[in-house]
């Protein structure tokens, strides 16, 4: 008896110390100062073929690095990064740079370790599942209760965050990576900037070949393909008659170059201004139209900042708004035709001083205002954020988060770098399941209605509702369809 009695007692110790050993937080709050732990007894809300994230604390975990992760799970496959502390422009204590977690090395044995878990839905039903974290010197054993539905995650938007290969120190010579961490994040839209296409007129097969050799790789691993020709205000010979020969010649060598390699022409945009203004809002309505009575019928995209563009919303097939002014894309809603896509994006400068929170709303806000497409300028803006003595201490092997920055406002980035090494953001992972926050107030309005829907919807946007209800919504939701 006495032997059972010490048993009993060994375990509640080990049970006891393992509840103060760890702690679990939601995920996009994601300065130190402010994290918001979980709910008692969270269960976790996952679609199937979805994914949902929880901030993982673990405290006086021994050792120097992470040797091995084991899951035992019947319904979720597990993911897990390593989240080191790190600062922001302003010098807080914040989580954002996504370490792959084996072999990671750990902070202090007397620091708080911090993991980013990401629970995958694979099989509709409800488990509490068991997560081993292996060091070099000791293992921790956590528990998670998920439910997984039985309905399938299928992703409604679009993701547009102009990333440009070769465009910088971040992405230059890194290409297979950067395609492979886009396609994760589910971006299905691919920018082709200026200087790797021929210009129109100016046909040569060094334009050509730098267009090929763009494309290389990323052939219907994206929806859409967008032709960037950089026109602006002071660009005066488009639309004049020598204009109009070249661009025909330069239409149908460039339209064969997609067409070998397999992408229809109504995948490839043609983007020829950025934020039209003044005269060329009237050029670009008249290109559209000369477009057509030419019969080239590909889509045309252009991004929208000014009122006296909004009439294109009557006209242009895609149209990409920042979303900082809600009553603006409301009246671009009101004055665009039917078919036309309207996407939202954001521009948060100063990336990392921004919270998770703020690109996970951009889901919302989508769903707010009926838009089909997200994004965030920029995936990899950092060139006038960092001065030549950053680029030389990157160029010595620092981490891009570990370099001097001359304008911090300038960094407008979703990734970090060190040597080849590619490293994703809390941000970027915000940004991208906004997908699946769309995705659980579609199914909240089909079982609640329109009114009830907006009503939700206004709450999280206005932060009436914090993370941990609108988590307990979403389990709802899940148990109640």
């Amino acid at each position: 008896m006495k032997k059972i009695l010490l048993l009993l007692c060994s375990f509640f110790f080990i049970e006891s110390s393992f509840a103060q050993k760890s702690n679990w937080y939601y995920p996009w709050n994601n300065r130190l100062d402010n994290l918001q732990k979980v709910k008692l007894n969270d269960v976790i809300p996952v679609l199937l073929s979805g994914s949902n994230y929880r901030l993982l604390a673990v405290n006086n975990l021994k050792g120097k690095r992470v040797e091995g992760i084991n899951v035992l799970s019947k319904f979720a496959s597990v993911k897990i990064y390593y989240l080191p502390l790190m600062t922001d422009y302003k010098n807080r204590n914040i989580l954002d740079r996504m370490v792959p977690v084996e072999g990671s090395e750990l902070q202090p044995y007397n620091k708080t370790q911090y993991f980013l878990v990401r629970f995958y839905g694979v099989k509709y039903g409800n488990e509490t599942l068991k997560i081993t974290i292996n060091t070099d010197e000791d293992s921790c054993i956590l528990t998670k209760e998920i439910k997984v539905s039985d309905i399938k995650f299928q992703n409604p938007l679009s993701l547009n965050v102009w990333a440009y290969f070769d465009y910088n120190f971040l992405t230059k010579g890194n290409k297979s990576k950067i395609v492979d961490d886009l396609i994760s994040h589910n971006s299905n839209v691919l920018v082709i900037p200026p200087g790797l296409f021929p210009a129109v007129g100016n046909i040569s097969e060094a334009g050509l070949s730098k267009l090929r050799g763009y494309l290389k790789g990323t052939n219907n691993r994206f929806k859409y393909y967008l032709l960037y020709l950089g026109y602006n205000q002071n660009t005066k010979s488009v639309l004049t008659s020598s204009w109009k020969d070249s661009f025909l010649k330069w239409n149908k060598v460039v339209s064969n170059i997609f067409a070998d390699l397999n992408i229809p022409a109504q995948n490839v945009l043609l983007y020829p201004y950025d934020e039209p203004k003044g005269n060329s809002v009237k050029t670009l309505s008249e290109l559209y139209d000369w477009c057509r009575s030419e019969n080239i019928n590909n889509p045309f995209f252009a991004t929208i900042g000014n009122y006296d563009a909004i009439p294109l919303a009557k006209k242009l097939e895609y149209l990409q708004v920042y979303s900082g002014s809600m009553e603006f894309v409301k009246k671009i809603n009101e004055l665009k035709k039917p078919t036309t896509a309207l996407w939202l994006y954001e521009i948060p400068a100063g990336s990392r001083n921004i919270m998770a929170s703020l690109y996970q709303k951009i889901g919302i806000k989508a769903f707010s205002l009926n838009a089909m497409g997200i994004g965030a300028w920029n995936y990899a803006d950092v060139n006038s954020a960092v001065g030549s003595l950053g680029l030389k201490q990157f160029s010595e092997g620092r981490g891009s988060w570990d370099i001097s920055t001359k304008i911090p406002t300038s960094d407008n980035t979703l990734i970090y770098r060190k040597g080849n090494e590619i490293f994703s953001s809390l941000r970027w992972e915000a940004l991208s399941y906004g997908m699946e926050e769309y995705a659980f107030l579609n199914i909240y309005k089909l079982n609640h209605g329109e009114n009830l829907s907006n009503s939700l919807v206004n709450k999280l946007l206005s932060g009436a509702i914090d993370a941990k209800e609108w988590e307990s919504i979403k389990y709802q939701v899940l148990i109640g369809f």
